[in-house]
């Protein structure tokens, strides 16, 4: 214990001290803040797409499917058919988002909701503009089980009338965000 001084106050630690306590308090803060951390990762429920997509637990195998796409146009729309799906398919379709480009220029990709015959709007440059968008995506799921697999189809409209003329990607991405399959096509 420190000894006072013969005015009555105890001197301060000289540095060595300083440091180890400083080091001291940040290891305990640390441990304090892992504790919590992994308390609250352990206890929480797992997210239920992630769970349901195959991306939670950890360094288990990459489950992520191959798609096949092909694009042709019908009318005023695009008509995209799921040629074949593999590998760990079929998935819901709440795994997978949907994004549209046109002329270099692409969107945000929205996640398909679950269910079969869902609709989706993709927009790109931020703002709906008679050039760039908003994109209708409609999926058809001809057997209602909720799962994308091959013949099942996207439709692809322009809200507000047909496609432009210009050059267009339909990408289809998996959860974790990586481009699963995509189909170019032109519209003059």
């Amino acid at each position: 214990m420190p000894q006072r001084s013969d005015d009555g106050f105890v001197p301060k630690p000289d540095a060595k001290r300083r440091v180890i306590i400083g080091l001291t308090l940040a290891v305990v803060g640390v441990v304090v803040v892992a504790a919590v951390g992994a308390y609250l990762t352990l206890t929480a429920p797992p997210t239920p797409w992630l769970t349901q997509c195959g991306l939670s637990g950890g360094g288990g195998p990459n489950l992520k499917p191959t798609v096949s796409l092909i694009a042709s146009p019908i009318g005023s729309a695009e008509y995209v058919q799921v040629v074949s799906a593999g590998f760990g398919s079929p998935w819901p379709s709440f795994c997978y988002l949907v994004n549209m480009g046109f002329n270099d220029t692409y969107g945000e990709a929205v996640r398909l909701p679950g269910g079969p015959n869902a609709t989706v709007t993709v927009s790109i440059g931020g703002t709906p503009t008679s050039a760039s968008g908003p994109f209708v995506v409609r999926w058809t799921d001809p057997n209602g089980d909720g799962n994308l697999e091959a013949n099942d189809s996207f439709t692809i409209t322009q809200a507000g009338g047909s496609l432009l003329p210009g050059s267009y990607t339909f990408y289809l991405v998996w959860s974790d965000g990586s481009t699963v399959a995509w189909a170019p096509f032109l519209r003059s």
